[in-house]
């Protein structure tokens, strides 16, 4: 848990230097973007691609992978009363392929 905290407070801090609060002079406050905030190679690297990995591609990367073991752990043991381990890594196999196909049909679409 404090990987996770610190790992996250990591991953935001050029967003709490991306712009700083002003002072007007009738007395209200203003956020202005800072130098990293005008800056279109930081916005287009950390905000557009490294945001988006890290909030969107990495979790569903890793909620199909413990899918996909999950799978593989309940089909090993369902398969568990095969003969012979050939058989059982067959209806494995064939298993996976049925996944993966099932999963590029989604992604491709």
């Amino acid at each position: 848990m404090v990987a996770v905290i610190g790992l996250s407070i990591l991953f935001n801090i050029p967003r709490y230097l991306d712009d700083h609060v002003v002072r007007k002079p009738d007395g209200s406050l203003k956020a202005e973007n800072t130098y990293l905030g005008n800056d279109d190679t930081f916005q287009l690297v950390y905000a557009g691609l490294i945001y988006y990995i890290v909030i969107y591609a990495l979790p569903v990367i890793i909620l199909a992978a413990m899918t996909y073991l999950i799978f593989v752990l309940s089909l090993t043991r369902q398969t568990s009363g095969y003969k012979t381990r050939l058989q059982r890594d067959f209806v494995i196999t064939y298993s996976f392929f049925d996944l993966v196909s099932a999963n590029s049909f989604f992604i491709v679409r």
